[in-house]
């Protein structure tokens, strides 16, 4: 498949994804949804898209996202609505701080168990897609077209 081909899959994929009817974490696995396998995921809050990611499994993705076990290096999406909190409640800037120092503060711990607890109550959308590259593309792409880039980062660690 040539680029131009898969750019061209864009817009049907958003609307794929858009058409996907929404779900919660804990819907999964009691029979009630069966999401695909791998692909793109859209979480949800209060209506409005505010994060994509890419899986290969998406169901084991959403329980790292959210589960109360799950460390910064699963759960990245809560750790930075951790770190924002962390950084509006206490008044400290939490880039001279290494994460894994983060996890170690108390007052952290408490707002990343919060934050793993909200991931775990948003609404959830997904598209299949298994080829890695449509997903690396699309996941870009639905980030800026759905304007989730203030929890989506692109920039290289």
């Amino acid at each position: 498949m040539s680029f131009q081909q898969i750019i061209d899959k864009m817009p049907l994929l958003l609307e794929e994804l858009n058409n996907y009817p929404m779900f919660k974490k804990s819907e999964i696995g009691n029979g009630q949804v069966t999401p695909p396998r791998q692909g793109i995921y859209v979480l949800f809050e209060e209506g409005k898209p505010i994060y994509v990611g890419r899986s290969n499994n998406i169901k084991q993705r959403m329980s790292g996202h959210s589960n109360q076990g799950s460390v910064r290096l699963s759960a990245t999406f809560a750790f930075k609505l951790a770190i924002e909190n962390y950084e509006n409640k206490y008044q400290k800037t939490t880039k001279v701080i290494r994460r894994q120092d983060l996890e170690t503060d108390t007052d952290f711990a408490i707002l990343f168990n919060e934050a793993k607890a909200r991931v775990a109550e948003m609404g959830i959308k997904v598209v299949a897609i298994e080829d890695q590259i449509t997903q690396t593309i699309f996941e870009v792409y639905a980030a800026m077209t759905l304007g989730t880039l203030k929890y989506n980062s692109f920039a290289n660690h």
